[in-house]
Formats: structure tokens, C-alpha cells, sequence
């Protein structure tokens, strides 16, 4: 029930005060993930379909869901951005990026299954922008909006929000309505992903046995992260970028 209170008090000045990751650090591979940390990475936007010696890099699926899609952009950045998560991963493992094995859980949320043991990450984007977050402590969940207003935002307050979450929002200023709904919903996505369950199951309302950090990942978007153990301060996360050596 902590979550539901803590709702009723979530101002424009705590949504002013979240912080913002504006330090991006460009490195050619995973760093070393120490216990306790976080790794929260910015993927590049995609800008052209892998080259050919790249494809034997994806799975068969990955190449199946890739043909699959209708337009070249959806494949470019279907793509680039688990190109750029196996690069990452395999850099985590210390492996070639096409030996790293996935796995789905039952809702379709990707894990390492091979090799083992192996970090858990979360991978989320909106719009132009996308996050993957690592760390070796337990299953996490990361979700990233981009804040724009929503037609129908207090009728999905009151379907899937906690009853004080939806009150609130119901009852703000309507120029703090939209920062309000963003702020909410990604609480609410992250906390799904890190069970790893639904978004309409009762469980995704109650938010115990998680921990909970709201972040900006750049001017216009909101992000959150959830785990199922305690998380380390965003002034103590490193924040990558991977830009491998040219060749």
C-alpha cells in the first residue's frame, strides 16, 4: 500500500527535481559490471540495415522477425538495436555477440540462457530514443516514454492506475495532467517488466517488493526503472554509449 500513498503526494516539483542524465559515456565495449551496480546504456538511432557480413550475427528468429516486418525502418531498427544489445551483452560475457543465447519468460520478456551465470537487462524505446539497463542483482524492469499529450489519459488512469493514483491525476492542474500520466505510467510498465507478468493482472496495481527509481533520460522523456532488489541512486548509475572501434 506504500505506493498508493506515496502517489498522493507526487508534486511538479518532484517531477521537476528528477534527475537528468545528461553525462553519456562513449565506450567500444562493456566496462566491468561490479555487484550492486547499474549500467543504463543509450542506443544510437538505427540509420541503415546491418551489413551482410552482420546477418550471421542474428538468430534465425531474429532474422525471421526482421523479413517479417512491412516497412524498412521498422527493420532497420528492429535490427540495429539487437545488433547493438548483443555487442553490449556479448561484451558483459566476454563472448562473440552471435553465442549469446536467448530466452523468453512466459509474458515474452527476453533473458540470457546462454552462457550462465549471466546479467539481467531490460531493453525499452520511444520514439527516436532507446534504453537497455544491466546489472547483475536480480530480475529489472525499464520503460521509456516519450511525453506528448494522450487522448483518453484519465480513462487508462482510472482502468489500470491505483485508485489514489488515478484521483490525483484526476485532480491536477490540466497543464501538469500530462507530466503526471507519464510519470505514473512508466512506474507502472517497469514494474510489470520486472515481474515479468501482464499489464492487466491485479498484481501490476501493487507494487510491493519492488523498488522504484523516476529518471530523465533526456529533455521530453520520462524513464523508471524497477527491480526486485534495492537500486543504486542515478548519481551512482553509469551511463554508455556504445561506439565500437571502426572495423
Amino acid at each position: 500500500m506504500a505506493e498508493k500513498h506515496e502517489a498522493l503526494y507526487v508534486t511538479a516539483v518532484d517531477i521537476d527535481t528528477q534527475p537528468l542524465l545528461a553525462n553519456w559515456e562513449s565506450v567500444q565495449t562493456a566496462p566491468p559490471l561490479p555487484s550492486g551496480a547499474l549500467h543504463l546504456w543509450r542506443l544510437e538511432p538505427p540509420v541503415t540495415l546491418p551489413r551482410e557480413t552482420e546477418w550471421a550475427l542474428f538468430s534465425a528468429m531474429e532474422q525471421s522477425c526482421a523479413v517479417r516486418l512491412r516497412t524498412t525502418s521498422a527493420r532497420v531498427q528492429f535490427l540495429r538495436i539487437r545488433l547493438t544489445r548483443r555487442r553490449i551483452l556479448g561484451g558483459y560475457l566476454g563472448i562473440a555477440p552471435e553465442r549469446v543465447l536467448f530466452g523468453q519468460g512466459p509474458q515474452g520478456k527476453p533473458y540470457i540462457a546462454w552462457p550462465q551465470p549471466a546479467p539481467h537487462f531490460n531493453l525499452t524505446h520511444s520514439g527516436p530514443l532507446c534504453l537497455l539497463a544491466v546489472c547483475w542483482d536480480g530480475e529489472l524492469g525499464l520503460d521509456l516514454e516519450q511525453i506528448r499529450p494522450r487522448s483518453g489519459a484519465l480513462a487508462i488512469a482510472q482502468r489500470l492506475f491505483a485508485s489514489g493514483v488515478a484521483a490525483q491525476l484526476t485532480g491536477a492542474p490540466a497543464e501538469m495532467q500530462t507530466a503526471l500520466f507519464h510519470y505514473h505510467w512508466t512506474r507502472l510498465e517497469a514494474g510489470v517488466k520486472a515481474r515479468g507478468g501482464g499489464l492487466f493482472e491485479p498484481a501490476s496495481r501493487n507494487p510491493s517488493g519492488l523498488t522504484f527509481m523516476s529518471f530523465v533520460p533526456a529533455p521530453g522523456f520520462q524513464g523508471c526503472i524497477a527491480a526486485r532488489k534495492a537500486l543504486p541512486s542515478p548519481a551512482h548509475w553509469r551511463t554508455l554509449v556504445l561506439r565500437p572501434a571502426s572495423g
